[in-house]
């Protein structure tokens, strides 16, 4: 009688652990060293721009996006992190982007106005990616997606 009620308790569980992962749609997945962007640059200090062509059909024309960072990171400590709404732009007075989508800024540590070079690498596919739905492409923060079984 108690083994009939233990696995009466786990039968739920078992039945989660057939259910096959899923995985996002690969326009999910287009980090920005895999698209296909050109002049892509920040302006106004803190917003990525470029054109790109749609991550599902690079066929499409392409289309000019943006992103404002402060969207995407924070500084913790001189550090930038991935963080939705983040803000990083109030504590990151100067910020440069390379030709490799490493954006370096000089971050305020929070101690007696000291700031330190720090450095996030935006091409890491949890950073920024690319999307489209069906024409229009887009570039946001990697916040805004589900999840992934890889």
């Amino acid at each position: 009688m108690r083994a009939t009620a233990i696995l009466s308790a786990l039968a739920p569980l078992l039945s989660l652990s057939l259910a096959a992962p899923f995985k996002l749609n690969p326009m999910h997945m287009m980090n920005l060293s895999e698209a296909e962007c050109q002049n892509v640059k920040l302006t106004g200090k803190y917003v990525l721009e470029g054109d790109c062509t749609a991550p599902m059909d690079p066929n499409i024309q392409r289309q000019h996006v943006s992103l404002d960072l402060n969207g995407c990171l924070a500084n913790y400590k001189g550090t930038l992190n991935g963080v939705l709404d983040g803000g990083f732009g109030a504590s990151c007075p100067n910020c440069d982007l390379d030709a490799t989508y490493k954006l370096t800024c000089d971050c305020e540590t929070g101690s007696n106005n000291e700031t330190m070079k720090t450095s996030f690498d935006l091409s890491y596919w949890r950073a920024v990616r690319l999307s489209d739905d069906g024409g229009s492409v887009g570039i946001l923060c990697w916040h805004d997606y589900g999840m992934n079984d890889e």
